[in-house]
């Protein structure tokens, strides 16, 4: 498990189930398969993942987005930790922005599917 700070909040990462993993990954599968072969730089993957994911439909983005944010918690007063998704596909605190949201469903993709980075250019891949 891994804790990173966003914006001033503690997040803990945890691991997602095998089958949420699989689900997540079989509508993620065109996307990094795209990419695999991709060549031309950052910009060109950044245009690519673009494409990609404006193809998937507000279903499939959901389920995607709140599958991996459904595995983070975030700390709370007294010391405990409180889930961040709410219900099927909303978040339960108000003041997490679009690209907090973004960045901690990325650390959970890193965390619990990082097996599928290898096709990702390295910068978008975290590596420099």
């Amino acid at each position: 498990m891994t804790e990173i700070e966003l914006d001033g909040h503690k997040y803990r990462i945890g691991k997602l189930p095998a089958k949420a993993q699989f689900h997540i990954a079989r509508r993620l599968l065109p996307l990094l398969s795209s990419l695999s072969d991709l060549t031309g730089g950052e910009a060109k993957a950044l245009e690519a993942i673009g494409r990609a994911i404006g193809a998937l439909s507000d279903a499939e983005a959901d389920y995607v987005l709140f599958g991996l944010l459904r595995a983070v918690s975030r700390r709370i007063e007294g010391g405990g930790w409180s889930a961040v998704v709410a219900g099927e596909a909303s978040l339960a605190y108000d003041d997490i922005n679009m690209m907090t949201m973004l960045k901690l469903a990325g650390e959970v993709f890193r965390e619990n599917l990082g097996d599928f980075l290898g096709g990702l250019p390295p910068a978008l891949a975290g590596q420099q």
